[in-house]
């Protein structure tokens, strides 16, 4: 299975956007926080940020975009977020992109 991490940097302002390629394609991830529910939540749009997906909530050990996404301009693969502690928590504030991890599932290897 080919996978690889998404790697994230978080904004210390708990909303932020960056560009990635996923299976040779732009999209713009855009990652946002939700105070009240201490949970970060996912969007993606295309290169030309038209919006393809909006407000997927980050949970550990999910696929985030297969299971509930139909929308043909998504990502072919999935992304997964995975907590490299073992402690197995949903993202914190402080933990996106560090003691979780997402990674990308190629779309080749999607059944």
């Amino acid at each position: 299975m080919a996978q690889r991490e998404i790697s994230v940097e978080p904004d210390t302002r708990g909303n932020f956007s960056q560009r990635t390629i996923l299976d040779g394609r732009e999209f713009l991830l855009t990652f946002r926080w939700n105070q009240r529910e201490a949970k970060w939540y996912l969007s993606i749009a295309d290169a030309n940020e038209v919006p393809i997906i909006q407000g997927v909530k980050i949970v550990l050990n999910f696929p985030l975009l297969t299971k509930r996404i139909v929308d043909e301009r998504r990502p072919p693969g999935d992304i997964m977020a995975v907590d490299s502690s073992g402690d197995e928590r949903d993202p914190g504030f402080n933990d996106l992109g560090e003691r979780v991890r997402l990674l990308y599932i190629e779309g080749a290897d999607i059944p």
